[in-house]
């Protein structure tokens, strides 16, 4: 896990309507299965992001398939993690990174002091105290009464590409490359007023391998950011962020999520 000025902004519930997609599998370069395509380079992938795990950990999902669509699914639920308020309070970010990352990726989030910043550098941001506490902003030694903290990710607004799978003598994946892009937020402030959190699509690249019954991150670097006014822009927009070859998840959807920060 590679550490960045802007490192790794959630919603656990499904889409009301998935992206509609043709009958067939099709395996494509990478190792990606598609169903056929949204929009003409845009594939309409077969990877789950909202369900297909076994648990959550602190509304991350984790105990995924040990498949190609696991990985994905693990590593698109990952990407959120960075931006969700346990995973910016250092009590909790202990708990949580452990069961998304390989031991030596865990270590660097949790103890390199680039991290460590930039956890602090979101908490402060945002103004959480330690403990993840919104302070009022007139009054910063007491809690505020009106706002709360909106941080984390929808994976089922982005989209991902299989860049490498290595798989072991039975055939199963045992390493497999994926890149997201999708969006991410994180801030403070109430319903009706969102002006204080930070959004943006942020394009990730993850290198997964098989641990311990479960898809964990041994590097996750961000590579490029676009800015959006909202979370789920379209995948037109998305398209002609990154060109062709990427693919939409099975359960993706463009519709409002309850509890998605600004959409459309």
């Amino acid at each position: 896990m590679n550490s960045r000025s802007e490192a790794p902004v959630a919603t656990s519930e499904a889409p009301s309507e998935s992206v509609s997609a043709s009958v067939g599998v099709t395996t494509v370069e990478g190792g990606m299965t598609v169903t056929g395509e949204v929009l003409p380079g845009l594939w309409q992938g077969t990877a789950t992001v909202a369900s297909g795990n076994a648990r959550e950990v602190y509304g991350i999902r984790v105990g995924w398939p040990q498949t190609v669509d696991g990985a994905v699914g693990a590593a698109m639920n990952i990407t959120v993690a960075d931006r969700c308020l346990p995973g910016v309070v250092e009590s909790t970010a202990h708990e949580l990174f452990p069961q998304l990352y390989t031991s030596k990726s865990a270590n660097v989030a949790l103890y390199d002091p680039a991290w460590i910043g930039y956890r602090k550098g979101i908490r402060d941001a945002s103004r959480l105290n330690d403990d993840g506490v919104v302070m009022d902003a007139n009054n910063p030694a007491l809690p505020s009464t009106e706002e709360r903290f909106y941080g984390g990710g929808v994976p089922q607004y982005g989209v991902y590409k299989v860049t490498a799978v290595d798989s072991d003598a039975q055939g199963l994946p045992q390493r497999v490359e994926v890149a997201v892009f999708m969006p991410l937020y994180s801030g403070s402030g109430t319903d009706t007023n969102m002006d204080g959190v930070v959004r943006s699509f942020l394009l990730y690249r993850h290198d997964l391998f098989w641990v311990d019954g479960d898809w964990k991150s041994d590097s996750g670097a961000m590579e490029a950011k676009s800015a959006s006014p909202v979370t789920n822009p379209g995948w037109e927009w998305i398209h002609a962020q990154l060109g062709d070859g990427w693919a939409v998840p099975a359960d993706g959807t463009q519709d409002p999520i309850p509890g998605a920060v600004l959409t459309r």
